[in-house]
């Protein structure tokens, strides 16, 4: 097999970052440094790799980022506006710049990377909403355009992956919504293939029975407001009161609230309300709304930075961080 950069960092006592600029010549080390990184680079006969030396001389100092939605789905999602601001604080340090486009069906979005890759507009591109046999990331692979996955552990060639580690935090929401006695619980997720909504889902069904609720319910959605309003209507009409409802985004939870109204129920007191995504909107709702504050803008600062470090030394990595807290407010404090 041949030898890494990471392979030659752990043999020589420093970090990959240094043995790329050691044996690309940049500055960065010391000339001792460089020396010994040098050495035992040749005494484990390692070569560079051709295609990333070749995309390295040719760099666009760009990188992409694709959003899928249709319609008007996208506004009102303040998610999308923190994680883009997070990824270009993250990318001021190496000097690259993003480039965004909108797109309504995942074969557009390999669209637009073919177009990208094909025309070297990109040195690389930011994948959303990782799925089940995802066809984006098999033609990334196909490419090899180097990608980063934002919500995923997913890892392969060229292809390094971040999330953040939601565990504690949907211990946290589970646990409140039992301690303010919520009888049944329901978690109304987004897209049936969205591999991040669906392992949502499964982690607040696990902590729902862990806490000793029965009636435990998860539904899919579109992620809009008309959605939230519909799913919402059903499983107040079948599931034991009080219940408490967790919501992906805040569209879909104040569709919910507006079910709640038209149903004649009270929030917090026949249903409890949280919101899985924190914005304004969740402060002025009448009862102000419970909400996950994720820091989206965190996340996207430390996918820049997984990115940059991509393209400096071709080795995929996957790691998780751990941020955010539950506010919980009005809508969800049952007496």
């Amino acid at each position: 097999m041949r030898p890494t950069i990471r392979d030659i960092a752990k043999v020589a006592g420093v970090s990959p970052s240094a043995v790329s600029f050691a044996l690309n010549g940049r500055p960065g080390v010391s000339e001792e440094t460089r020396a010994r990184i040098v050495r035992v680079a040749e005494e484990m006969n390692w070569r560079p790799n051709a295609v990333a030396r070749a995309l390295s001389e040719s760099t666009t100092r760009t990188v992409g980022i694709t959003i899928v939605r249709q319609g008007e789905g996208i506004v009102g999602e303040a998610m999308y506006l923190r994680l883009i601001s997070g990824i270009n604080r993250g990318l001021k340090e190496s000097g690259h710049s993003l480039q965004l486009r909108i797109v309504s069906t995942l074969k557009e979005e390999v669209d637009v990377y073919r177009e990208w890759w094909g025309s070297r507009g990109v040195d690389g591109v930011f994948v959303l909403h990782p799925r089940e046999n995802d066809i984006r990331l098999e033609a990334l692979q196909q490419m090899g355009l180097p990608s980063v996955v934002v919500g995923a552990d997913r890892e392969a060639p060229r292809c390094s992956a971040i999330s953040i580690d939601e565990g504690l935090l949907m211990q946290q929401v589970v646990r409140h919504l039992a301690e303010r006695g919520y009888r049944s619980l329901a978690f109304v997720c987004g897209d049936e293939n969205d591999q991040q909504s669906l392992s949502r889902a499964e982690s607040f069904e696990d902590c729902a029975r862990k806490h000793g609720i029965e009636k435990v319910f998860s539904f899919t959605s579109d992620y809009s407001e008309d959605s939230g309003k519909v799913i919402t209507r059903r499983l107040l009409r079948s599931m034991p009161m009080p219940v408490g409802v967790v919501y992906e985004n805040v569209s879909l939870a104040i569709g919910g609230r507006l079910a709640a109204a038209e149903e004649g129920l009270t929030v917090p007191g026949d249903m409890g309300i949280i919101s899985w995504e924190e914005s304004s909107v969740c402060r002025v709702t009448d009862p102000p709304m419970s909400a996950v504050a994720r820091s989206p803008e965190v996340l996207g600062e430390e996918a820049a930075k997984t990115m940059i470090k991509l393209l400096r030394e071709d080795e995929a990595e996957v790691h998780s961080i751990r941020v955010g807290h539950l506010q919980v407010r009005a809508s969800s404090m049952r007496k």
